[in-house]
Parts: structure tokens; C-alpha cells; sequence
């Protein structure tokens, strides 16, 4: 029996091919990748992407399970400009966060067991299971020694809090964390930078996926146009 395509139904097959296309791209994933994973051909994806031809009730849920969505999301005209605006939105809290002063992303923590740590270390090799702030503040009293500071800022020791926070790689010590106590030292300043993408992710991006996944929604990290996928690595 010939299925007459009426106006209707070709726009509905171009929208969902539309918003598939962009599930895909947002993830950077190649048509070859996704055919693969959800067990079709090339072909079928091409045309599916270019409203030929529909996906049946079963792939569209793979699909839609695959880019972590509602199958209902796949088929909503509005989806791709509800998606855009809040990763837009999620781009610009980024952008504030890349201008503001270390001390405003930096994490705050007690230090606890600094003395039995820190006899367990060998210089910048640090003992195993040590907390990372822990480290943060081995690491800046070793270097009030190296940069024969140590008359200028006081050390870290047990009960003590600080800021702390991941160090930009690769930097001369190839140091992950770097912490202080009052005030970061001047002579720090020029050689370990803050790694402002790492922080914005362990400060808030993990929140924000949470709340994503709660409505399915699959969010863009900012700073990143194009994420790499598995599939695509392994094809």
C-alpha cells in the first residue's frame, strides 16, 4: 500500500530528523558511530537524520536512551530550542566563573592527620590515601622551603583551614593541588595557575548533570564545542 506523505507528516519526519541530528552532534559522534551502536546502517541513519524515513517505536527508544533523553523530547518541536537556551545559559554562568579571583572558586577545608601524612611522603611524592587537600597543603610548604619564603607565610599544619584547589598542567613540579592559608603567596602567583575548567566542573558542572539527568536532558560542557564519544574512539 503507497503511504501518502502529506504536508504534515514531512514536516514531523524533518523536525525528528532534525533533533536527532542534534542529539548526535552535541555528543560528536559521527553517523557511522550511532548506526553501529543501535544496530543499523549508515544508510539508515542518513536518511532518518534527513526525514526519508521514520525509526521505528523500538530504535527511536535506543536512540533516545543512548543520548539520555525522553522519546518524547525526540518528537517535541520545541526540544532543540529548549536544549539551546539553557546551555546557553549554562555557557554564560561559565564565562563569570573563568573571570572570578581564585579565592571566590577556591574549596575551603579543615586539615586533619597533616603530621602522619606528611611523614609518609618523599618530597614531592606523597603518601597513599592522603586527601587532596591534604596534599594541597603538603605542597605549599614544601614550596615555602623551595622558594625560601618560609619567614613571609606561615605553614599548614593540623587544625589549621584553607583554600585549596587543582593546579593547571603541565606546571614545573607537576603538582595536581596547591593550597593556602590567608592569602595566596605572590611568588606562586606567575608559576601555578588555577585550573578554572577542573574547578567549574567539580564545583558546579557535577551539580548541574545531576539535575539534567533527573529530566533526562543531556548537557554540553561549556568550553567545549564537541565532546568525543567511545564509540567514536573505537571505530
Amino acid at each position: 500500500m503507497k503511504v501518502i506523505r502529506d504536508q504534515k507528516f514531512i514536516t514531523f519526519c524533518e523536525m525528528l530528523g532534525s533533533n536527532m541530528r542534534y542529539c548526535r552532534l552535541k555528543f560528536g559522534m559521527p553517523q557511522k558511530s550511532l548506526a553501529y551502536h543501535i544496530g543499523v546502517s549508515h544508510q539508515n541513519v542518513q536518511k532518518y537524520e534527513a526525514g526519508d524515513i521514520i525509526p521505528s517505536a523500538y530504535r527511536l527508544k535506543q536512540i533516545a536512551d543512548f543520548y539520555k533523553v525522553k522519546t518524547d523530547d525526540l518528537v517535541d518541536p520545541t526540544f532543540i530550542h529548549r536544549s539551546t537556551k539553557t546551555n546557553e545559559a549554562l555557557d554564560r554562568v561559565y564565562k563569570i566563573f573563568k573571570e572570578l579571583p581564585i579565592e571566590d572558586i577556591t574549596f575551603v577545608s579543615g586539615i586533619k592527620g597533616y603530621e602522619r601524612y606528611a611523614g609518609q611522603c618523599d618530597g614531592y611524592k606523597t603518601a597513599k590515601g592522603m586527601p587532596i587537600h591534604v596534599k594541597a597543603a603538603y605542597f605549599h610548604n614544601l614550596l615555602l622551603k623551595k622558594f625560601n619564603i618560609e619567614n613571609k607565610y606561615e605553614d599548614i599544619s593540623s587544625g589549621d583551614k584553607v583554600r585549596y584547589f587543582y593546579i593547571e598542567q603541565p606546571n614545573p613540579y607537576n603538582l595536581a593541588c596547591l593550597a593556602y592559608k590567608y592569602y595566596y603567596p605572590e611568588e606562586f602567583k606567575n608559576i601555578f595557575h588555577a585550573d578554572y575548567d577542573k574547578m567549574f566542573e567539580k564545583i558546579l558542572y557535577n551539580v548541574i548533570e545531576r539535575f539534567y539527568d533527573n529530566v533526562n536532558w543531556t548537557p554540553q560542557k561549556p568550553g567545549n564545542a564537541v565532546q568525543t564519544n567511545l564509540f567514536e574512539l573505537l571505530s
